[in-house]
């Protein structure tokens, strides 16, 4: 096991080091208790992990940074103060990780077996709020993998791994994809894709498409790029009555994943 370092002083050049970590786009940072937890039950490792000295003192937290640094390359004890340089949150619990965010797949790499599949797209999503609480459905729904697109907020941006408490470890998420491409890829292996669009004729219910399908939704404001949209082979409304104009994205993913769930009994 590698040797527990403590730092005191923020001239510490490893403190140097880490910040400059925390700023590049090819790592990702996490804290709290519950997303640490939720970190080792995906069997995924850690870059780094740090912990407050003063909070090593709560036993629970002890022993979550004794789990943590089996799975760390490096491990660092330091001042509370120090700790806060990282954080986002204004009462920190103590401890974090760093790791190194996922490369994805390769789309020639992708298993298609799975005839019951569901999978998702999403493009342009640009709330933190809004991914996580998809991130949340497609777990529980048990959708296959969701994709992001290169303008969507990353699924590890802080916000979002606080709003999903650390889903996003256990979630197959494939980030930056092109839309374009990925639905030309799923065509070419005869898998449909349904997008949703305020202007299309059919309401879901009244649908009709097959598993397995990849469900495409867009950005809060703008929709599916128009590009994409016309390339998906089904495109679906939700019918609305009252006098608003649409619904949270979040929201209809919602309801479009479990409709997936319920008419093909996926549970």
């Amino acid at each position: 096991m590698h040797e527990i370092i403590s730092i005191k002083s923020a001239e510490n050049p490893i403190i140097k080091e880490l910040l400059e970590t925390r700023k590049d786009s090819s790592f990702y940072f996490a804290e709290g208790v519950r997303i640490a937890e939720e970190f080792l039950k995906s069997g995924k490792t850690a870059e780094t992990t740090i912990v407050s000295g003063e909070n090593l003192e709560d036993r629970p937290i002890a022993a979550l940074f004794d789990r943590l640094k089996t799975i760390s390359a490096n491990s660092y004890v330091m001042t509370s103060r120090l700790f806060r340089k990282f954080s986002d949150v204004e009462e920190p619990q103590g401890i974090a990780f760093f790791g190194k965010r996922g490369q994805g797949v390769e789309l020639s790499e992708m298993d298609f077996s799975d005839k019951k599949a569901v999978y998702v797209l999403l493009d342009g999503i640009s709330d933190p709020g809004n991914i996580g609480t998809i991130i949340r459905t497609c777990k529980a729904a048990g959708v296959k993998a969701l994709f992001t697109s290169k303008g969507s907020v990353s699924a590890y941006n802080p916000k979002v791994l606080r709003s999903t408490m650390g889903t996003v470890f256990s979630t197959n998420i494939i980030e930056s994809v092109d839309p374009v491409e990925l639905i030309k890829h799923f065509t070419k292996n005869h898998i449909k894709t349904i997008g949703t669009s305020l202007d299309a004729k059919p309401a879901l219910w009244d649908a009709e498409f097959s598993l397995p399908v990849l469900l495409v939704f867009g950005n809060e404001a703008r929709g599916i790029s128009k590009i994409a949209l016309e390339l998906t082979d089904l495109n679906v409304k939700l019918p609305i009555t009252g006098d608003i104009d649409s619904l949270n994205v979040a929201v209809s993913a919602g309801i479009v994943i479990y409709e997936m769930t319920r008419r093909y009994k996926l549970y």
